[in-house]
């Protein structure tokens, strides 16, 4: 993820708070907590 990335993930999570999210907000959270789940369970397996 670029920095550019973040700053857009950070507005589009703006927008989310205020009621106006994108269908990109949701793709980056899940693309996020599908990468750190598998993170996890690649640090478990050792």
């Amino acid at each position: 993820m670029s920095l550019y990335h973040l700053v857009w993930f950070g507005y589009d999570l703006h927008r989310l708070l205020t009621g106006r999210a994108s269908l990109w907000t949701l793709f980056y959270l899940g693309m996020g907590l599908w990468g750190l789940w598998r993170a996890i369970r690649w640090a478990r397996r050792g």
